[in-house]
Order: structure tokens, then sequence, then C-alpha cells
């Protein structure tokens, strides 16, 4: 390869490793914000097993509730790591967010694990932006020096 096609080539990798700590960032946001924003400024109900739901990373159930505007709602709540899931019929001690009622979770809300996969997620995130922003300032001197 010559000089130029090999700075395109690594231009272009940069650009992918860049585009991957910013999509990276998001998803940390993204994560941290839902548990967060259950936990300190969610609404507190009460519902109902209506059944379980099988989820990617473990069972959950269906709870129906009552939101502030009193209309009835059904939100799949999952957590139960560990502990016996609610029978049908039990009652469900739920938070839920006002922004979105189906976006729920099991009171009190778990951050313990989240803060932690936030923070690894964070690192992970600066190093290799980091990586990228560095080596795209080394691409763009040896373009430069090119000319």
């Amino acid at each position: 390869m010559e000089g130029a096609d090999l700075r395109i080539v690594s231009a272009v990798i940069l650009l992918a490793v860049a585009g991957f700590a910013f999509f990276m960032a998001r998803a940390v946001l993204v994560a941290a914000s839902s548990g967060m924003y259950l936990k300190l400024r969610g609404v507190r109900a009460r519902g109902t097993c209506v059944g379980s739901v099988p989820g990617r990373y473990g069972s959950g159930v269906a709870v129906r509730f009552e939101d502030l505007a009193g209309t009835t709602r059904t939100a799949s709540v999952y957590g139960w790591n560990g502990t016996l899931l609610p029978e049908t019929g039990e009652p469900v001690e739920i938070v839920y967010s006002r922004r979105n009622p189906r976006n729920a979770d099991r009171w009190p809300v778990r951050t313990q694990n989240a803060v932690g996969n936030v923070l690894y997620l964070s690192l992970c995130g600066l190093v290799i932006g980091a990586l990228g922003a560095g080596a795209f300032w080394v691409a763009v001197l040896a373009a430069w020096s090119a000319f």
C-alpha cells in the first residue's frame, strides 16, 4: 500500500472506533438514566401480578396497575433474581416513570449493579474514545506532513 492509501484506511478505521465510543457512551447514559430516574423521580404504585413474562436474562411478571391519571396499565417487571416470582393475583409494589408508565421496575429499585456497570462502561468508552482521538490526531499529522 502506498502512504496515501494507508492514511485513508487508518482514517476510516479510526472513524469507526470513534463512532463505537460515541454509541457506547450513549448506551451508558441511557442505562444510567433509566434506573436512576425511576429511583429518584419514579411514582410508586401497588399493582397486581397478572402472569409471568419470559425475559432475556430471567423471568419477570406482568403487573397491572393504575397510574396517576387513573388509567389502568400493564407493565413487564423483572429483577426477581434469587427470589420467587409473585403468584398471579398477588400484590406487587412497583415504581414507574411519569413520562412512560410502561417503564416500570419493582420497588425498591436496585441500582448497585447498575452503578458499577455504568462506571465500567464509562471508563471503557473514555479509553476507546481517547485511543480513537489520539490515533486520529496522529493520522492527521501524518497526512499534514505529507503535503
